[in-house]
């Protein structure tokens, strides 16, 4: 029975939104329809901004609004989907993440108050340095945008002053509407007399023991989760399991084993598996052998498509058992009652040292366990090896919802890329970038700010030597046409600096433009450690198609991204600065070069198609666009990525695209519009069962 009080916080929230344009800070526990709030304050103003942190929630949050705004243009602009500012300013709801809105308030600045009246602000503890200086910015130029800023908890102390920074009202709800229940399986790793290995099994609810026995051996962590999962099917248990794990490779294998211990087969599921594009990631096969099996896996490695047909099992209730990553930790309504932590520890991307998962990590994923209307209770296993874990489980974890918000705006390479970006915005002087200093949320929280300041003249005097800003009269910060330009693109001066140089020297190098941007966004931006020249080689010779390479190394994809986003914004420097045929030979040479590969199909497609249509086509299809022809699968993917997510196209540009691409594939036109209607109509229903009440 799913307990309605734990709705009655919407109540004071709905009658806010009918006030005076509040601002409203909303902290409910998973499951408690925080989200039904942002939806109602965005008809209050006919539309607006939804901002969620991963691609995943961009997705959910698409297609619910898709249904709340039936009649409208509801537009999407994330890492999958190239979002304009035109289209931007077209639509009535547009679903972003918090990287796109700083861009668009860069380059909308007060205009965008005009377009959009209300931003809503899903997952914010889990707050950034890009969401801090997003909303700073957007505080300070529109302050008369409303901001609905959602989350499921925060530390108590961060509460008030996230509200004040916000200027928000607290709305809190404190019940999950069903129950939350916590049990902390501990092995306990022992002798028998004879010197045989054993386990003392210890399964305890709110520090009371439900079970105890004795198991032979000690188990390894994919064990510890099988003996879980036995338990609860044993018990007569069939409700959707979910399992959260830190680490792709982790999950395939524990997907792979869960899966190999279950003998009957879907047809339908069968069915699906058989849809998915062959090799389309490193993941694909493993993905195509679980799925009959009830079995699957959710993670970013995967293709953008399979993430979205596991998604759409899942919510379909098709799926038993899923295997899930970080991607699925936020906000995402699954219909899961068990959520099972593989294990409490990760890796810091920075030291690369074991740490203990943050508690607002902890509570997300459990939060995941036992949805209104689909489950009566949500129950979390969190399995524990030995003593030590089990301390730090239940004194860190269990007792702590959230640790202290920390937006981390201090990076030096982050903040001098943003720094010109201010200037051009107006904060010109050294008192009004001490002002924006003081407006983030970094800033109103540190005691002392003259640090933060400190660092911020360094960034100027920086700038200064690289002649991109200068001081007029001793106070005034002025950008220099390179700043500007560097501002207007918004690039590092590293990042501008190359391809200033190689533009103006005309160099069209395919490998000499690829190695210098991934050596300098390697040395910066790089998380998983400093990238080898083995990573580097692999992205010259791959180029963006490194996506579809199996064995391709984290590294190399990472940097594919930023190299990817640089050659975009090459686009825009070359109409900054009037070199058009330069830019036809370079597109021809470098461009596509990168992005295409050896794959000859998308040298074939792309005079008709957009270029984030084919770097879509190229994430989730891979080698199978290799082929001459392409497979039934294949070309259903192909609709997917071209056409359903489509941010707002007409029907005559849709027929003529789609002939256009069907002459190429050597296809029949007719069999691709079968297609397209038949995934139009999917996506009508899609996830719209699993939305919060």
């Amino acid at each position: 029975m799913v307990n309605e009080q734990a709705f009655a916080y919407r109540e004071e929230a709905y009658a806010i939104l009918e006030s005076n344009g509040h601002n409203i800070l909303v902290i409910a526990p998973a499951g408690a329809g925080k989200t039904r709030v942002g939806y109602e304050a965005l008809k209050k103003t006919d539309g607006g901004a939804y901002v969620a942190p991963t691609r995943a929630l961009c997705l959910e949050k698409f297609f619910e609004l898709k249904d709340e705004f039936p009649q409208n243009g509801i537009v999407l602009g994330n890492k999958d989907y190239t979002l304009t500012g035109a289209e931007f300013k077209g639509a009535t709801c547009r679903v972003v993440t918090h990287y796109k809105l700083n861009q668009l308030l860069q380059n909308l600045g007060r205009r965008f108050s005009q377009v959009c009246r209300t931003v809503v602000l899903d997952e914010v503890q889990g707050l950034n340095n890009e969401m801090d200086i997003a909303i700073t910015k957007l505080k300070i130029l529109c302050p008369d945008v409303r901001i609905v800023s959602l989350c499921h908890t925060l530390h108590e102390d961060d509460e008030p002053k996230f509200a004040a920074w916000l200027n928000a009202l607290i709305v809190k709800g404190t019940e999950r509407p069903v129950p939350l229940t916590h049990r902390m399986v501990e092995f306990q790793a022992d002798l028998t007399e004879d010197g045989e290995e054993l386990s003392h099994v210890l399964v305890k609810e709110n520090g009371n023991v439900l079970s105890a026995e004795d198991i032979a051996g000690m188990p390894n962590n994919f064990q510890m989760v099988g003996w879980v999962v036995k338990q609860i099917r044993e018990s007569g248990d069939n409700e959707p399991i979910q399992i959260f794990t830190p680490y792709t490779e982790i999950a395939r294998q524990l997907a792979e084993l869960l899966a190999s211990e279950i003998n009957e087969y879907d047809g339908d599921l069968q069915a699906v598996a058989d849809s998915l594009t062959a090799e389309a990631s490193e993941f694909t096969q493993s993905l195509q052998q679980i799925l009959p099996r009830g079995v699957a896996m959710h993670h970013g490695k995967m293709t953008q498509q399979e993430r979205e047909v596991v998604q759409q099992l899942v919510n379909d209730g098709k799926i038993n058992i899923l295997v899930s990553c970080y991607t699925l930790t936020q906000g995402v309504n699954l219909p899961t009652k068990h959520l099972i932590f593989e294990r409490i520890y990760d890796h810091d991307k920075e030291t690369g040292e074991k740490r203990l998962i943050k508690p607002e990590v902890y509570h997300n994923a459990a939060g995941r366990a036992g949805r209104p209307n689909k489950q009566e209770v949500g129950v979390v296993w969190t399995l524990v090896a030995n003593e030590i874990e089990r301390t730090e489980a239940e004194e860190v974890l269990l007792k702590y919802k959230a640790s202290r918000l920390e937006s981390r705006i201090y990076d030096e390479y982050f903040l001098t890329s943003q720094v010109p970006q201010l200037i051009l915005l107006g904060w010109n002087t050294p008192a009004k970038m001490a002002e924006f200093i003081r407006a983030t949320f970094y800033g109103q929280t540190l005691q002392e700010t003259q640090p933060l300041t400190d660092q911020f003249e360094r960034i100027v005097s920086y700038l200064i030597d690289r002649q991109v800003c200068g001081v007029l009269g001793g106070n005034r910060i002025y950008l220099t046409n390179k700043g500007v330009q560097i501002a207007r693109l918004g690039l590092h001066p590293e990042e501008f600096e190359i391809v200033d140089e190689l533009s103006k020297t005309q160099n069209l190098d395919y490998a000499e433009w690829v190695r210098r941007l991934a050596a300098v966004t390697g040395e910066h931006v790089v998380r998983h450690g400093q990238p080898s020249e083995e990573d580097i080689e692999q992205l010259v010779t791959l180029g963006l198609t490194v996506y579809s390479t199996s064995g391709s190394t984290w590294n190399a994809k990472e940097m594919a991204d930023y190299v990817s986003r640089i050659f975009e914004t090459c686009r825009s420097y070359f109409q900054l600065n009037q070199m058009t045929d330069y830019a036809e030979r370079w597109n021809e040479l470098v461009y596509q070069q990168f992005t295409y590969g050896n794959l000859e199909l998308c040298h074939k497609l792309a005079p008709f198609l957009k270029r984030d249509q084919i770097k879509r086509l190229i994430r989730n299809l891979g080698n199978a666009l290799m082929a001459d022809v392409l497979d039934d699968p294949a070309k259903r993917t192909l609709v997917r990525c071209l056409w359903i997510m489509k941010n707002g196209h007409a029907e005559d540009e849709l027929a003529r695209e789609m002939t256009q691409v069907a002459n190429i594939l050597g296809a029949d036109a007719d069999q691709l519009h079968s297609i397209y209607a038949e995934e139009k109509e999917r996506t009508q229903t899609k996830i719209t069962d699993g939305k919060e009440e």
